[in-house]
């Protein structure tokens, strides 16, 4: 993602594909955030529309991380 300011956000495209053979939804869970306090100014979400991907196709993706403009400092490991 980079280095972030607060009131900042950083977009990413990423292309998933279903190898499957049944369609499939995605569901996205962000966790394990060290520090934990990170939850409170940090907002991680996608453009994903919940249509399910069919079969050995594609879909374009969008993740957005997004820093509150009252953050003050975070750490990472």
């Amino acid at each position: 993602w980079g280095t972030l300011e607060p009131g900042e956000s950083q977009a990413i495209v990423c292309y998933i594909k279903n190898e499957g053979d049944t369609a499939l939804t995605l569901s996205m869970y962000p966790s394990g955030w060290n520090p934990t306090e990170a939850t409170d100014y940090l907002t991680l979400s996608w453009n994903y529309d919940g249509n399910p991907i069919s079969p050995h196709t594609s879909v374009q993706v969008t993740f957005t991380l997004s820093v509150d403009a009252s953050i003050e400092e975070v750490f990472y490991l």
